[in-house]
């Protein structure tokens, strides 16, 4: 029996045709690239099926580069980017029998109905309006249904589709996403003279281009719906603006808020960020007057400025240093400025133009109702000292005590720095008995300023009482044996051995800078310069806090808390973020695992530089987003990336593609996919596994093979671990794909013991072989399969047994069931049945008896058919059972 197995495997190897399923392909996004290059790949050129031929007894090389141009357009129709040659060029009654397999109660009617009326099209549609559960079958529906719309209206040059159809039509290709079809169809309406003003298809095509991100598509559609003077719908316009506002398109934004605005939906619509963000693009691209001409329009409807646009119309003028605008856009929108907002004036005006200037327009917005905060004084404090006005520092600190406000650590460390550069330093025992007071004591920056103030004034026995109190403070740890003015020395930057404190010999001039307690004349041998600008340096440092330093040193500690706190200390100074910092910010919180709701909330705080950082920054931010499942915000900065012609890393392309693909959603993973190709991306070999599994999780087996045999490729001799060939295999089969199921199986085989194919692959093989009648190819198989010790089930055994049948080999069939014997397997009433017809059909009767006969004593049931042969063999030929 072997032996016969073995030369059927020998024989008759020959090509066999494609067997095309009746799968559905949807309409293209973007140009079709082949993978990994960014040349465009006509269907025409795809390679041609290979040869199905048996793997074990004609070895031959293998060849599985052109495996994935032929599978994506067939075996994976959801991520299909050309409409198909087939489709394209198939009749109205190919598309009608597609749509009898899904619902044949609903087309029965139609079949021999020619030609078709508009009216029979609109009956169509209606009878397949609802949506699908499987997503298959609703894609295949859909593109059938558009096939019949189109076939329809080329019946006849009088041919015209109903209204209603129109809607119907539009509505379900929306639901697809298949826009460019949507495009055609709103063209034919046109051509044929159909007014389309329904505001909800409108509507939704604009949602769906911005859930691609075709920005001139979903603006174009925009423009045609207000020409035919239809409004979008609420969600709409939102969705629109947040898409023009994330892309920072300046001149569109605007326009179309000022639109809803016109129309009567600004209220709503601005609520939210959206109407702030509109403002806050404006000013960031310096157009302060049109940002200030949309806060008055809005003012029309009742909308008042958030603290955001208030923030972005200051940030702007400040930049402008148009300060007296500030104050007359104040007062024409009758908002009172919060309180950081108001110190940024105050800081910007104090750069500018001085800490009394400041205090001026300080005074004037009192008197529209602000109220200073300590920290409103505490930066005219840190100026005027600055500017060495050290009466008026105290000033503005008796203001805050007056004002019953807690003085901050700052504020104390400007008016030591100032009066220590004035040479007051003995009124700083009454700084420090007021700090004691009020605060849980001294902080380090504190000490730093005492030590480098008692230092300039040469105090050194007063210094030594500071390490001390900074000792028991835990601040420092001196050892008993160290001098503490070497210690002071080395925390103020210098060198301990270069500064020495000599006693004057009182021999010829005296060098006397200073005298101690005893009267002794002290003076310092050490660069006198070099001493006075460190100690300088400390001083300056203290007068103004320097929140970038502490932002940086709490970065490289990983300190989320206390960067996220430092930052929120900048902005409420006043202080002003700048680009490098930003950046560093970004990558920070990206690195450090911070809330994704602390980087977006620092973006929408600073828009002016979200288009101004660098690649690495905005590959981090996508990845971080990509990771976190935030997919569209991560897809919003590639494509302003890409569009700006910045270099978009593999890894980032990869983790977007996985993002999408644990979503679930198709359509916008092949649409990406598609432009990661444009672009070259290839994933290395570990994010390339972990697509690689996360395809197949998903059921994305199109996309899977093509990757595989890229990869194959690429890294011929890499291990992909436990992919799951004998699913994709699986696949290929259910849809009719047969050669592209060899070829891996072969891919497999040369792998060897790393990826083994199990007999499940076999029995997919060999069922589809028999389900199309391909015999002598799923002969070899099986042989092949019994040479692998693999066994088959026993869906595989009745396929071949009835294939054998069909084809009038019953004496073959039967001789499979004798081997399915010797292999401990017992055939099926179907398999017996199937001989027993098949042996009736050749007029032996004989043979029919005797299996018949068999199939009793094997113990298996007698189906009713075979009853009925029973009793005409025992009529006929006297045959008793």
């Amino acid at each position: 029996m072997l032996q016969l197995l073995l030369h059927n495997l020998q024989s008759n190897k020959q090509r066999i045709k494609r067997v095309h399923f009746i799968v559905p392909q949807f309409t293209p996004y973007l140009p079709h690239y082949s993978l990994f290059s960014s040349v465009p790949v006509h269907p025409s050129r795809r390679s041609s099926p290979s040869a199905i031929k048996p793997t074990n007894i004609h070895p031959i090389p293998i060849n599985f580069r052109g495996i994935a141009k032929d599978v994506i357009p067939d075996c994976s129709y959801l991520f299909d980017c050309s409409s198909g040659e087939t489709l394209a060029n198939s009749s109205l009654k190919y598309f009608i029998f597609r749509l009898s397999c899904i619902s044949p109660e609903t087309v029965r009617r139609f079949w021999r109905v020619h030609p078709l009326k508009p009216q029979d099209v609109l009956e169509i549609l209606l009878g397949f309006q609802c949506v699908c559960n499987n997503i298959w079958l609703e894609a295949e529906k859909i593109e059938s249904l558009w096939g019949i719309f189109r076939r329809a209206s080329q019946q006849s040059k009088g041919f015209e589709h109903l209204s209603q159809s129109y809607k119907i039509m539009a509505s379900m290709l929306i639901r697809s996403g298949m826009f460019e079809e949507v495009e055609c169809l709103l063209s034919m309406a046109t051509s044929q003279e159909v007014l389309f003003d329904d505001h909800e298809i409108f509507s939704n095509l604009i949602q769906g281009y911005v859930g691609e991100l075709h920005l001139e598509k979903a603006v174009a559609s925009y423009d045609r719906m207000r020409i035919l003077g239809l409004v979008p719908s609420l969600s709409c316009y939102e969705l629109l603006l947040k898409f023009l506002i994330q892309l920072n398109v300046t001149q569109l934004a605007p326009q179309i808020f000022a639109d809803a605005i016109t129309l009567g939906m600004g209220r709503t619509v601005a609520q939210g960020h959206i109407y702030g963000s509109v403002v806050r693009l404006l000013c960031a691209d310096g157009k302060v007057q049109d940002a200030r001409n949309l806060v008055k329009k809005g003012l029309t409807l009742g909308i008042k400025p958030s603290n955001l646009v208030l923030n972005a119309m200051v940030t702007a003028y400040c930049e402008k240093r148009d300060y007296d605008d500030i104050l007359s856009f104040f007062v024409e929108v009758r908002c009172i400025p919060g309180v950081h907002v108001a110190n940024k004036i105050i800081h910007s005006l104090c750069t500018y133009l001085g800490s009394q200037c400041a205090n001026s327009f300080r005074l004037r917005l009192e008197e529209l109702g602000f109220c200073s905060n300590k920290i409103t004084l505490g930066i005219l404090i840190g100026w005027s000292c600055r500017e060495g006005k050290i009466k008026d520092a105290f000033i503005y600190f008796n203001e805050i005590l007056s004002r019953r406000l807690k003085p901050q650590v700052y504020s104390y460390d400007a008016l030591l720095s100032g009066l220590f550069k004035q040479g007051m330093w003995k009124h700083s025992q009454e700084i420090l008995y007021e700090m004691k007071e009020t605060t849980d004591g001294l902080q380090l920056s504190t000490f730093m300023v005492l030590l480098a103030g008692l230092c300039k004034a040469r105090q050194f026995e007063e210094v030594k009482a500071v390490v001390f109190e900074m000792a028991d403070c835990g601040f420092i740890q001196p050892t008993p044996l160290e001098d503490p003015l070497s210690k002071v020395f080395t925390v103020l930057g210098l060198c301990p051995t270069a500064v020495k404190i000599r006693r004057d010999g009182e021999l010829g001039y005296s060098e006397a800078e200073f005298y101690d307690n005893l009267g002794n004349g002290l003076y310092l041998d050490t660069d006198l310069e070099k001493y006075e600008a460190a100690m300088t340096k400390v001083l300056d440092d203290a007068i103004l806090p320097d929140f970038k330093s502490q932002i940086l040193k709490s970065i490289q500690s990983k300190s989320i808390k206390e960067t996220v706190m430092m930052v929120g200390n900048m902005i409420n100074w006043g202080q002003e973020l700048c680009l490098p910092l930003f950046s560093t910010l970004v990558k920070g919180f990206c690195e450090g695992r911070a809330n994704l709701k602390t980087v977006i909330h620092l973006f929408e705080e600073n828009l002016k530089f979200y288009h101004q950082l660098d690649h690495e920054t905005l590959n981090t931010l996508a990845q971080t987003f990509g990771k976190k499942g935030l997919v569209q915000r991560a897809r919003i900065i590639v494509n302003g990336m890409l569009l700006r012609c910045q270099n978009v890393e593999n890894r980032t392309h990869t983790i977007l593609l996985i993002g999408l693909c644990n979503k679930g959603d198709g359509r916008a993973l092949a649409n990406y996919w598609h432009v990661a190709q444009k672009y070259n991306w290839f994933p290395d070999i570990k994010d390339g596994k972990t697509l690689l599994h996360c395809l197949c999780r998903h059921g994305f087996h199109g996309k899977a093979i093509e990757l595989l045999e890229a990869m194959l490729v690429h890294h011929p001799h890499k291990d992909f671990g436990n992919i799951n060939y004998d699913v994709l295999i699986k696949r290929f089969c259910q849809h009719g794909e047969v050669d592209k199921a060899v070829d891996l199986l072969n891919i497999m085989l040369k792998k060897g013991n790393n990826s083994p194919p199990d007999s499940s692959s076999y029995d997919y093989i060999i069922q589809s072989f028999c389900c199309h009648d391909l015999l002598d190819q799923a002969l070899d198989f099986h042989a092949e399969m019994l040479c692998r010790s693999h066994t088959a089930n026993k869906n595989t055994w009745s396929a071949l047994v009835q294939c054998l049948c069909r084809g009038r080999r019953v004496a073959e069939a039967e001789t499979l069931l004798d081997t399915m014997v010797q292999m401990g397997e017992t055939p099926t009433r179907e398999m017996y049945s199937a001989v027993i017809n098949g042996y009736r059909f050749e007029n032996n009767s004989i043979k029919a008896s005797q299996v018949l006969h068999r199939m009793q004593q094997d113990g298996v049931c007698v189906d009713a058919q075979s009853l009925q042969v029973r009793d005409v063999l025992s009529s006929t030929f006297g045959i008793v059972y």
